[in-house]
């Protein structure tokens, strides 16, 4: 494998070498014809090259004696989340134990689960972590001055906390006396989240000019696999002084990656101060988002 790649290396070394040489003596369709030739010839080294990786990559998954299974989470309480992993151990051997070892961010000192065997070489560990599993719900304003539209400012209002959070984890084996553990995986608690919900992005836009108003647009990504639990009302809210002042009906918009909602609200700081956003879903849990807005001038 190794020597396959520095043929190629030298392959494409030697073809620059040769161009570089006769390319001062040769017309310009010449060259043309030269380089045309010399981008095949990178393609066809690109397209090996990735074989020979993906090769390597197969290689080294067959090679390993363990092999990752799915991790599930499910909702036990506000903070209190309960974690299912699987794991297979190939070459599994009876009477081999197996741990689970894991450790969310803040934590110095890995904690251990014994794995509980299912089928033969295939284990499964339950447990507990005390995180907030909300949706990831990203708010995002815009604003531009009133006169000319120039001057725009940006700003997140809010952003999910606790998107960098992680859950670090490994598996160890111990079998006769021997000890071997597998290397630490790391997953994010944003991706643990899209498990149970869709990421929503909202964006509001204030637009000046003689009309003022905030145009309000609500994402949902459907680009990650479908989660647990679904989306069922989206309720906009015009609040005032903290006090609710009335309901916006929303427009909605649908194509096969997003599901949009849709509002353009017009302006008027006497009526209102702040939009509040809703979301209602098939578990019965209320999530809410607010931004405050006027002083646009």
């Amino acid at each position: 494998m190794k020597q396959n790649r520095e043929k190629i290396y030298i392959g494409i070394i030697i073809a620059l070498l040769i161009f570089t040489f006769y390319s001062r003596n040769l017309q310009s369709g010449d060259l043309q014809r030269i380089e045309n030739n010399l981008h095949g010839i990178r393609r066809e080294i690109s397209g090996e090259i990735g074989r020979i990786e993906h090769q390597v990559s197969q290689i080294r998954e067959e090679e390993r004696w363990w092999s990752k299974g799915a991790m599930e989470i499910d909702r036990k309480g506000e903070d209190l989340q309960e974690v299912t992993v699987e794991w297979q151990i190939r070459d599994y051997k009876d009477g081999e134990q197996v741990y689970f070892h894991y450790l969310t961010t803040g934590e110095n000192d890995y904690r251990q689960v014994e794995m509980e065997e299912v089928s033969t070489g295939f284990f499964r560990a339950v447990f507990d972590i005390e995180m907030t599993m909300d949706p990831v719900i990203s708010v995002y304003y815009t604003g531009s001055s009133p006169s000319d539209g120039s001057n725009e400012v940006e700003e997140w209002v809010s952003q999910e906390e606790g998107q960098q959070d992680y859950l670090r984890h490994y598996v160890s084996t111990e079998y006769n006396g021997e000890r071997r553990t597998t290397g630490e995986e790391r997953m994010h608690f944003s991706g643990m989240k899209f498990e149970l919900y869709h990421p929503l992005h909202i964006q509001i836009h204030y637009q000046g000019g003689n009309q003022p108003e905030y145009n309000l647009n609500i994402d949902v990504d459907y680009y990650h696999p479908s989660p647990k639990y679904q989306l069922e009302t989206v309720e906009v809210f015009l609040m005032k002084a903290g006090q609710r002042v009335r309901e916006v009906e929303i427009e909605t918009r649908e194509d096969p990656s997003h599901h949009f909602y849709h509002k353009n609200i017009p302006v008027n700081e006497e009526e209102y101060d702040e939009i509040l956003l809703r979301f209602g879903y098939d578990s019965g849990e209320v999530f809410e988002r607010s931004v405050e807005v006027g002083n646009q001038q």
